[in-house]
């Protein structure tokens, strides 16, 4: 029976926060522009959010959120399917220490969100661009390229990838542990090969 004016007075009332999570369970619909505006305005300090599923946001509040916490490290936006471009590229140019991003499901963004992410974040350590149906092997091939510190990747589903995105992930990141390319139908044997091949931290 939550409602959004509680989440509003806890976030208001919790000013030591660093970490704010919103389970997938609840927070579908209670998660406004007004909550991540709040939690903006009063909590610069934070490092960590998760909005996982929070479909009620918009790029307006979320860049708002990001122009102000510039020292997030780790983002959560698995299935907020109305996001843009535009929220990863204020990421990009606003918060240096980033390392762990997932935007699973966030079917609007393209090639240009990654290489956003790419050019200014070489310190990148968790992707997870699941089901992100745009993406294509330019996003992949840039993303190996700048950010050789990648220990977790995921592109499943992600059905435009062919084999020249694995094989710049094996040749520039040989520190993988865990890669995900789940109902990537054009891959054939020879990319996972030279993935297995190349990558020896593979779990």
């Amino acid at each position: 029976n939550l409602t959004s004016e509680a989440l509003i007075v806890l976030i208001q009332g919790c000013m030591q926060l660093d970490y704010m999570y919103f389970p997938w369970e609840f927070n579908r619909w209670l998660v406004t522009d007004t909550v991540v505006l709040r939690l903006a305005d009063t909590h610069p300090g934070l490092t960590h959010i998760n909005f996982q599923e929070c479909i009620n946001m918009t790029d307006s509040a979320v860049i708002a959120l990001v122009d102000k916490c510039r020292g997030l490290k780790h983002v959560n936006f698995h299935g907020c399917k109305n996001l843009t471009d535009s929220v990863v590229i204020a990421l990009a140019d606003k918060c240096p220490s980033l390392e762990h991003v997932n935007f699973h499901g966030c079917k609007n963004l393209t090639d240009g969100a990654v290489i956003a992410l790419d050019d200014k974040l070489h310190g990148l350590k968790h992707v997870n661009f699941s089901d992100c149906l745009n993406l294509t092997d330019t996003a992949v091939i840039t993303l190996a390229d700048k950010c050789r510190e990648l220990k977790y990747v995921n592109f499943s589903c992600c059905e435009n990838l062919t084999d020249a995105a694995l094989n710049a992930l094996a040749d520039k990141c040989v520190g993988l542990n865990l890669a995900f390319f789940y109902g990537c139908v054009n891959l054939t044997d020879e990319a996972v090969i030279a993935l297995i091949v190349k990558c020896s931290e593979l779990e």
